[in-house]
């Protein structure tokens, strides 16, 4: 009984991440198909431990900055990061490129890490933030190389949506594009995901040589000429392998 109440409050504070506008108790107890009285009591506990707040006037839900504490907390004590924050510098250093560091989490990746210097580009992304794997240099190149059960599940469940006039949506040709990704190491995100935005991302490997992250980089689509992709391509490749060697992987 104390397991499953735990798994509903989890469920709702999951709920209430999603949506920037929160939501309001009736919507709650739609979106988890939990009786309202009991989405009540949960929200209630929640809000007396900080992790929820409720606004007076609209009467709505929303997560507040605790978890977010919470969530840095962890992410300190993540080895993963403290092991490839050196590669991840080296890279910002030669490529004077935002350099990113994401993890996969279901059938998303979140941001686990963000370098970025005073000659780089100001972007939207930022720790703990999450992002598609289809429309995103990192998350393709997480996907060319997961099993191909994961894939099936991911072309199943995910709603592939245009960002872009650039954004492939077509699951035959995402796998066209991700059977490339693999045949080189590397993904391309050619303002996929975000207009005037362009980033190379390669995969990283755990010590049972399993994909569960991936390295990019990101800056302006001018700064990336025909001529010195396959250059930055490599040294985004290689800091990966890298990484994916520090972590026990035997590639």
């Amino acid at each position: 009984m104390a397991i499953d109440s735990v798994r509903k409050a989890l469920e709702i504070v999951d709920l209430l991440s999603s949506k920037r506008g929160g939501y309001s108790l009736t919507e709650t107890s739609s979106e988890l198909l939990i009786a309202v009285s009991t989405v009540y009591k949960q929200l209630q506990n929640l809000v007396e431990l900080g992790l929820v707040r409720k606004d007076p006037l609209t009467g709505r839900y929303f997560i507040t900055y605790k978890i977010v504490e919470l969530s840095s907390r962890i992410l300190k004590n993540l080895e993963f990061r403290d092991i490839a924050r050196p590669f991840l510098t080296e890279l910002l250093e030669e490529l004077r490129m935002t350099v990113h560091l994401v993890v996969r989490e279901n059938l998303h990746a979140v941001y686990v890490e963000k370098i970025e210097g005073p000659y780089t580009i100001p972007t939207i992304s930022h720790m703990g933030m999450h992002i598609d794997l289809y429309s995103t240099s990192a998350g393709k190149a997480i996907l060319a190389y997961s099993p191909e059960e994961f894939v099936e599940e991911y072309l199943s469940k995910v709603d592939l949506q245009k960002k872009t006039p650039q954004t492939i949506i077509d699951p035959v040709d995402l796998r066209t594009e991700l059977t490339r990704v693999k045949g080189r190491g590397y993904a391309l995100d050619n303002e996929e995901n975000e207009f005037g935005i362009c980033c190379i991302g390669s995969p990283i490997f755990d010590h049972n040589n399993n994909v569960f992250a991936a390295l990019s980089v990101t800056a302006a689509s001018k700064q990336f000429l025909p001529e010195s992709i396959t250059k930055t391509a490599n040294c985004v490749l290689q800091k990966a392998r890298n990484i994916s060697i520090a972590l026990g992987c035997s590639i």
